[in-house]
């Protein structure tokens, strides 16, 4: 087999690309490449804005749970 046998890439909010891949022999890589300079503000300002996000989507979950308790 050639290639990766698993393969993970995810862009995160501080301005760098990462990957994680497993090689046919069972070797984990973590590849990663900054794509954009931010200022400590401007991670700081991302890194609110992602944790207000995953607080409302934290929210709306336990509504639709208690939803679906109370039926």
């Amino acid at each position: 087999m050639l290639g990766p046998a698993s393969f993970f890439q995810s862009r995160n909010f501080a301005g760098e690309r990462m990957a994680r891949l497993r090689d046919p022999f069972g070797h984990l890589w973590i590849l990663s490449q900054r794509i954009e300079e931010l200022s400590i503000e401007e991670k700081q300002r991302r890194r609110d804005a992602l944790l207000a996000q995953f607080a409302l989507m934290a929210k709306a979950r336990d509504r639709s749970s208690d939803e679906s308790k109370n039926e």
